[in-house]
């Protein structure tokens, strides 16, 4: 799974949307997800409990 902020000022989402396409390209299971966000890692704690939550679930 890829999870990536919408506007990570640190790693452009382009370069998880690449990797997710290499990754379904080459028949792995890959689920990407984008969170709105404009930060690296969201501090507040409802952002971070979706998260957590996605990563269970996956």
């Amino acid at each position: 799974m890829i999870l990536h902020d919408t506007g990570d000022p640190t790693v452009p989402i382009i370069n998880s949307y690449a990797m997710y396409h290499a990754l379904k390209d080459n028949g792995v299971t890959v689920k990407f997800i984008a969170i709105p966000e404009a930060v690296h890692d969201p501090a507040d704690p409802v952002h971070q409990s979706d998260i957590n939550r996605v990563w269970i679930d996956w």
